[in-house]
């Protein structure tokens, strides 16, 4: 039971209506195929609202993008949605003008999650990840960052439940320097908990070095 299912069967049809078979008023399966199917319908409509927003709003997507979209970390490294924190959002007035028409158009789901009920919101459909031109240019560009990322936010996950075990630190080797690239390259992609995981695991192999 997908609570966006509903809208994006809409978009489509709206679209297969917009593209009927005038003269005898028809929907045809032609059309549906040129217009990309049901995923189509909905990459025409998110380039459109986001095309028909101010430049402002425009410029603060790859701000929201990291707190909306991660990689899987193994296997086929799919590109998935992630919920994000409302209050993050929707932290400047370009933010907060984009993620609100995101929400208006239906693109954003909100939601409350945690015991304290913290409001979140979170991409209503996974088909945008294939169908918003925008959104998988920018996820192919960082792909192997956010994958990155996610591997960090694990071992970050493990070390905070662990009561920061030093044992559960980027071990030095590949780990340690995957850390030190996505400090270094992606660290618009981090948030305080993961940038922190990764600054302590480097001075910890610092002090290790200077010891001996």
């Amino acid at each position: 039971k997908d609570p966006g299912a509903l809208p994006l069967l809409q978009d489509a049809l709206l679209e297969l209506y917009e593209r009927r078979d005038e003269p005898k008023r028809l929907l045809t399966f032609a059309a549906y195929k040129a217009m990309g199917g049901v995923e189509g319908a909905l990459g025409k409509r998110a380039t459109e609202t986001f095309d028909g927003l101010d430049e402002a709003a425009q410029s603060a997507l790859e701000e929201i993008l990291p707190l909306l979209v991660s990689v899987e970390s193994g296997g086929e490294q799919n590109a998935v949605r992630r919920r994000a924190p409302f209050a993050e959002l929707t932290a400047t007035p370009a933010r907060k003008s984009l993620t609100e028409a995101l929400i208006q158009a239906r693109f954003l789901m909100t939601d409350r999650e945690g015991e304290e009920q913290i409001p979140v919101a979170g991409l209503a459909h996974e088909a945008l990840l294939r169908r918003w031109g925008r959104l998988k240019e920018w996820t192919d560009h960082n792909r192997d960052l956010l994958r990155l990322r996610t591997t960090v936010e694990q071992g970050e996950s493990r070390w905070e439940h662990s009561g920061r075990n030093a044992s559960l630190l980027l071990p030095s080797g590949l780990p340690l320097e995957e850390g030190r690239r996505l400090l270094r390259d992606g660290g618009h992609l981090l948030g305080a908990g993961a940038r922190e995981y990764v600054e302590i695991s480097i001075a910890r192999r610092e002090a290790e070095v200077a010891q001996r």
